[in-house]
């Protein structure tokens, strides 16, 4: 299920039967006053878009929002975006179905997701090169679903991808998935805070990998995920780092894609660290010292009764931010 706001409700009221807002309001305020108050504002909207013919959900299908007002579970969506990461096609075998899917980050100036393509001819069209990092998409027919608490676009068969459609702009993109990160110091850093942390990667552990499912990308408990039962695991990448900004020093630990970025490796070039660790030893020493800005979520370890920093996004720090940084 997802919500639709109550303003989108009222709007499609207005548009389809030329009814002023306030005249709305009021017949809301005295259906919930009907109703004893055992109904929201929204479900209220809801009863009176109704009763007067008014299809709101059809609404919400057919028309175009922006990434910030994408909520998981919305069975369609159309939005503009811009694509910001590419993180290669993958195989998987449910046991039931097998195929590839197709990972990148996408966004616009409300917000970034990450997308997820499950149709082959739209597959097929990101492999043959037809759209690249920076281009425009007009994505038709997405839905959207959670993982962990992030919202995800995905693309099925329904679905259709428009390449730098003329008239088309999406302007300068927030990249952060619809969070808020505040620059932290690591000393102020609160548990299941979300924040940003410019700091030094001060030493770096050998990175572990675990099974998971290939669909929904949820660690396998023996061998089996919960939801899709039998499945072929992918391999999922963690790396491990302290990092250090002159106030404090805490664990960070980076997942999937985000190990990726901050490796500047591509998917099977880590994977092959799994068999051959030998192969990190330059890496590694290439990340010790390296200074980077860090957005993620703060959490707590209960077995060692520590904070840890569960990174979201990574990038390096800019020159001009470094010289911020030292005023």
């Amino acid at each position: 299920m997802f919500k639709i706001s109550y303003d989108d409700i009222v709007r499609k009221i207005v548009e389809e039967k030329n009814i002023s807002k306030e005249e709305i309001d009021v017949k809301v305020t005295e259906k919930i006053r009907q109703l004893s108050d055992l109904v929201s504002k929204e479900g209220a909207a809801h009863i009176i878009a109704n009763q007067l013919g008014v299809k709101v959900f059809e609404s919400v299908n057919n028309r175009e929002i922006k990434i910030k007002d994408v909520i998981p579970g919305m069975p369609v969506v159309n939005v503009n975006v811009r694509v910001l990461n590419l993180f290669g096609i993958r195989d998987f075998d449910t046991g039931k179905r097998k195929g590839r899917v197709a990972n990148l980050n996408v966004g616009d100036e409300t917000g970034m997701v990450r997308m997820v393509i499950w149709d082959e001819p739209l597959i097929k069209t990101l492999e043959e090169g037809k759209f690249k990092e920076g281009d425009i998409l007009k994505i038709k027919a997405a839905y959207a679903r959670d993982n962990n608490g992030y919202k995800e676009l995905h693309l099925g068969t329904k679905s259709e991808i428009e390449v730098n459609p003329a008239g088309v702009n999406v302007g300068d993109v927030v990249r952060q998935n619809q969070v808020n990160y505040s620059r932290k110091k690591i000393s102020e850093l609160q548990e299941n805070e979300s924040a940003e942390v410019f700091g030094t990667i001060v030493q770096v552990f050998d990175p572990r990998f675990y099974d998971a499912c290939p669909s929904c990308g949820k660690k396998l408990v023996e061998g089996k995920c919960a939801e899709h039962e039998n499945v072929v695991a992918t391999q999922i990448p963690i790396l491990n780092v302290f990092f250090d900004d002159g106030f404090g020093n805490i664990r960070i630990v980076f997942f999937r894609d985000v190990v990726e970025k901050v490796l500047g490796l591509g998917e099977k070039e880590v994977l092959v660290l799994k068999d051959d660790l030998s192969k990190f030893e330059e890496i590694k020493n290439g990340l010790l010292g390296k200074q980077l800005v860090i957005a993620g979520r703060v959490s707590k370890n209960q077995m060692f009764d520590r904070l840890e920093f569960m990174a979201r996004d990574v990038r390096e720090i800019t020159p001009e931010e470094i010289l911020k940084e030292l005023q």
